[in-house]
């Protein structure tokens, strides 16, 4: 005989033993998320200010060059040394080897000049000169102020105490003999705005020539095209630079340079031979970094 023993069950369903643990999995899986969301947000916010930090440092040599280029060019221009001067001032700013030292003015400061610049076209010499002034001028006194500190480097370029921009009536008053005895001029800069010396101008009236005998003695004014705008373009650039010409000649100067904020010529009138300008135009558009020019041909 066999005994059959039943559980009678009651209407209602068995107890889910699973929920439970599908629950706490549920919350683990959700609890993981939020950390790994705080993780993210802490590894952007990191990176955040990695980039703040980076671009509030101060810039290397090398780094300054390439921003001015870059930003305070893109709406005009970026001051371009020659080549050999600027490997020269590389060797001391930019060691081989060594990592180059953070000096100059931090990549967020250069873009808000940049946004300055493009905010304004330049429509007058005020403007040019103040764009010269904080573009160009000031970062040439930072970089010959750093050189001075090298010994070498203020030997090898006579730097003496380093260098000052002066732009005002007396710059050229030799009857300050004080200041004088204490400051040697080096240079100096024609402002020509870009709507009275244009790029087109520049290009177009700009080439080896006998000024007086081409340009000057003539009786007969082109009136053809292209003869006609080529010879106006010669006349406003030859004039431009003449001008220069006679403020070098009597204070003695080898070199000087003209700017319509785009581009700029530079001069030198050799000691032994005063009679002859050369000239080279500089287009800090037509090079990829700035300092890093191609070879110049002296022109006259």
């Amino acid at each position: 005989m066999f005994l059959l023993l039943f559980m009678v069950m009651s209407g209602s369903s068995s107890p889910d033993y699973k929920a439970p643990f599908h629950k706490e999995a549920s919350l683990r899986r959700q609890a993981e998320e939020r950390e790994r969301q705080a993780e993210e947000r802490e590894r952007q916010e990191a990176e955040l200010r990695r980039q703040a930090e980076e671009r509030n440092r101060p810039t290397t040599f090398p780094e300054f060059i390439r921003h001015c280029h870059d930003l305070l060019w893109t709406p005009l221009r970026a001051q371009t040394p020659q080549q050999e001067i600027y490997r020269s001032v590389c060797r001391y700013l930019q060691p081989a080897g060594e990592d180059a030292p953070q000096l100059f003015t931090s990549l967020v400061a250069l873009e808000d000049h940049g946004r300055r610049f493009a905010r304004r076209p330049i429509s007058s010499e005020q403007d040019l000169e103040t764009y010269e002034r904080l573009a160009v001028e000031d970062h040439v006194h930072d970089i010959v102020a750093e050189l001075c500190k090298i010994p070498e480097a203020r030997e090898e370029f006579r730097l003496g105490n380093g260098v000052r921009f002066d732009n005002h009536a007396n710059a050229l008053d030799k009857d300050d003999e004080a200041d004088a005895s204490l400051s040697t001029l080096l240079t100096t800069v024609e402002y020509k705005p870009p709507h009275k010396l244009s790029v087109a101008s520049l290009r177009r009236g700009l080439r080896p020539m006998d000024f007086w005998r081409e340009v000057v003695q003539p009786d007969r004014v082109p009136t053809e095209e292209p003869e006609k705008s080529r010879y106006r373009a010669e006349w406003l650039v030859g004039s431009t630079i003449v001008q220069e010409f006679h403020v070098m000649i009597p204070e003695g100067l080898e070199y000087s340079y003209l700017t319509n904020g785009l581009m700029d010529v530079q001069l030198w009138v050799p000691y032994d031979d005063p009679t002859t300008l050369y000239y080279y135009l500089g287009d800090p558009g037509t090079h990829g970094t700035a300092g890093i020019a191609g070879p110049a041909t002296p022109r006259t």
